[in-house]
């Protein structure tokens, strides 16, 4: 069970380095957009 854990931080880890890259990136850049999948704009 412990190696599937293992196996699986990498994904937990790039997520939460996604999230933690567009919160920086939308603190620098207040008034910027950005577009997820074509269906989100967040601003």
């Amino acid at each position: 069970a412990f190696s599937i854990v293992l196996q699986m931080m990498p994904f937990f880890l790039g997520v939460s380095l996604v999230f933690m890259l567009l919160y920086v990136w939308s603190r620098a850049y207040l008034n910027g957009q950005i577009n997820i999948y074509g269906l989100v704009t967040l601003k």
